[in-house]
């Protein structure tokens, strides 16, 4: 359930400042950590790195930690954009930064006018849970500006039971041939993917970096799986800058397993979503002349 920003609780640590939920203690997970983190995530047995992106300033960790509310999966995401700082600076006078000499001067300059990530990925869940978006259950988060830089964590509930850890490896499992039964429900989820992705359009809110990778597939006992979005870095409530069919395509051409008529059921769910009567072949006119 949606908590409004009305509803949830200053928090504080070392300086560090955020909002939480109001269900929360982020005590447990707090008492474990140092201003250094992650220095104090990769001493504790209790935490295991599940990515680490120097050049995005980010990398996430995985625990089983009980924050008032029982032992759950928690996502730790961590945020430091003086490293992408240095990442950006280092490249400069790379072999790739020589031949694109503005580059990454350009980029490095940039990071110093970012915003807390911590805080955009927070709020940007609310905003999507209000556009009927469903998205990864973001706990709480902290951060705190070091000069014209950012430092942050984010705390998000993992997605339980789940179908793989996103929906790419899904369907990397899908290649046929398949039992009847797993090939109904393939073309169930390829149709509730179009579903998603309409109102992912049609929501205001502009995702730059949306593909399988920041999908997962929830599955409820009893339930029918869903999709639900995980990584908010770079949504933003703005004007879509590239085509439908752009934005149709990056889910289906070059993904293992779909076959021509899996593109044709994604664009036509796409289409029946929001009752739009343009054919699949309107939509996607590149892929109607292969």
């Amino acid at each position: 359930m949606m908590t409004s920003q009305q509803e949830l609780q200053a928090i504080s640590w070392r300086n560090f400042r955020g909002r939480a939920r109001p269900d929360l203690d982020p005590s447990p997970l707090l008492s474990m950590l140092t201003p250094e983190f992650p220095l104090a995530l990769e001493n504790n047995s209790r935490f295991t790195m599940v990515k680490n992106k120097p050049h995005k300033g980010s990398s996430v960790w995985r625990a089983r930690l009980d924050l008032g509310r029982g032992e759950e999966e928690l996502f730790i995401k961590l945020f430091d954009n003086r490293v992408v700082f240095r990442v950006m600076a280092g490249r400069i006078l790379s072999a790739k930064g020589i031949r694109r000499p503005h580059h990454y001067p350009i980029k490095t300059i940039k990071v110093m006018f970012e915003s807390s990530m911590a805080r955009h990925n927070f709020e940007m869940a609310g905003r999507c849970l209000e556009a009927g978006i469903p998205v990864a259950d973001h706990l709480f988060y902290l951060d705190k500006r070091f000069g014209p830089f950012w430092k942050g964590l984010l705390v998000t509930k993992g997605i339980a039971p789940r179908l793989g850890n996103n929906a790419l490896h899904y369907f990397k499992r899908l290649h046929p041939p398949n039992p009847v039964e797993a090939r109904v429900s393939r073309r169930q989820i390829i149709e509730d993917l179009g579903a998603i992705l309409r109102r992912i359009r049609a929501s205001g809110i502009r995702f730059r970096d949306l593909k399988l990778h920041n999908l997962v597939l929830e599955d409820p006992p009893g339930g029918r799986p869903r999709f639900v979005v995980i990584d908010l870095d770079r949504a933003a409530p703005d004007r879509w800058d590239y085509p439908e069919e752009t934005f149709i395509r990056r889910f289906s051409a070059f993904l293992p397993g779909f076959s021509t008529a899996d593109k044709i059921r994604l664009a036509r769910s796409y289409l029946a979503a929001g009752d739009d009567p343009r054919s699949w072949r309107e939509l996607c006119p590149q892929g109607a002349r292969r």
